[in-house]
């Protein structure tokens, strides 16, 4: 019993540690990505705004000013 306890013992921390290095590792990675993805769609987002200046525009900074009042309410 005690050469499987050394053995299970032995194993589980290497384990433990290459998961915590991989999902380190997986996080960084995705996180990277995942902010160039959306640097390149707010890019074309904003390819899109030029073509429709007019509309679009004055429409969101309405629903800006408004959510930035209601953040300001929900803080006081």
């Amino acid at each position: 019993m005690s050469c499987r306890a050394h053995s299970t013992v032995q194993e589980m921390p290497a384990q433990g540690e290459d998961d915590e290095v991989a999902g380190d590792e997986w996080r960084r990675r995705r996180r990277r990505r995942r902010r160039r993805r959306r640097r390149r769609r707010r890019r074309r987002r904003r390819r899109r705004r030029r073509r429709r200046r007019r509309r679009r525009r004055r429409r969101r900074r309405r629903r800006r000013r408004r959510r930035e009042r209601g953040n300001e309410t929900w803080k006081r």
